[in-house]
C-alpha cells in the first residue's frame, strides 16, 4: 500500500470514529432530553389536583399534536384528531368528515 493511500484510510478511519462519536453524543442528548421531559410530566402528575384529566390530555392531546407534527407519516392515511377532554366529558366532542373536532354548541351556531 502507497504511503497516501494509507494515510488516506487512517484519515477516513477517524473521520468514520468521529462521526459515530457524534452521532452517538446526538442519541445520547436526545435521550437526556425525553428524560428531563418524562420527569417533568410526573412532577406534574404528582401537583396535579385531577390526575386522570392530566392523564388524558398528554395521551389523546398532546401526543396526538406530536403526531400530526409529523406530516409525513400521514401521506397515505387519516390522521389521528386530539380528543378535547372537557368537551368529551360533556358530551359536546363531535368528530366531523374533515377529521377536525367541535363542540355541539359550535355546530349549532
Amino acid at each position: 500500500m502507497s504511503t497516501a493511500a494509507g494515510r488516506t484510510k487512517h484519515a477516513e478511519a477517524i473521520l468514520g470514529t468521529e462521526l459515530h462519536t457524534r452521532l452517538s453524543l446526538t442519541k445520547v442528548l436526545v435521550v437526556v432530553e425525553e428524560i428531563a421531559n418524562l420527569r417533568k410530566e410526573a412532577q406534574s402528575f404528582c401537583r396535579n389536583n385531577d390526575p386522570a384529566k392530566l392523564a388524558f390530555q398528554k395521551i389523546f392531546s398532546a401526543d396526538i399534536q406530536n403526531l400530526l407534527d409529523m406530516g409525513d407519516m400521514w401521506k397515505h392515511r387519516e390522521p389521528p384528531v386530539p380528543l378535547d377532554y372537557d368537551q368529551v366529558i360533556s358530551g359536546t366532542f363531535i368528530l366531523d368528515r374533515q377529521g377536525s373536532s367541535k363542540a355541539k354548541e359550535e355546530r349549532a351556531h
